[in-house]
């Protein structure tokens, strides 16, 4: 049962670091960026999913007062 768990568990972050790819390379094509090497295209990959992670947090909580979403902004710190 313990397999079981730790195979899920496995399972569920190859998931999400996929559809994180996907969603990142979705919003280079909508918004036309184009990283200049493979080094800033991973640095870029990385803070677009921080923010869509901050940004999917924000919009779940129910006491917040507006939506937020992704944008041409969402490869920036």
């Amino acid at each position: 049962m313990a397999k079981l768990s730790i195979l899920l568990v496995i399972l569920l972050a190859a998931v999400a670091v996929a559809q994180n790819d996907l969603a990142y390379e979705d919003a280079k094509a909508r918004f036309s960026f184009y990283a200049v090497d493979a080094d800033q295209d991973n640095y870029r990959r990385n803070v677009f999913n921080a923010n869509a992670a901050r940004i999917r947090a924000h919009n779940a909580n129910p006491k917040s007062t507006h939506t937020e979403a992704v944008n041409e902004f969402t490869f920036m710190t």
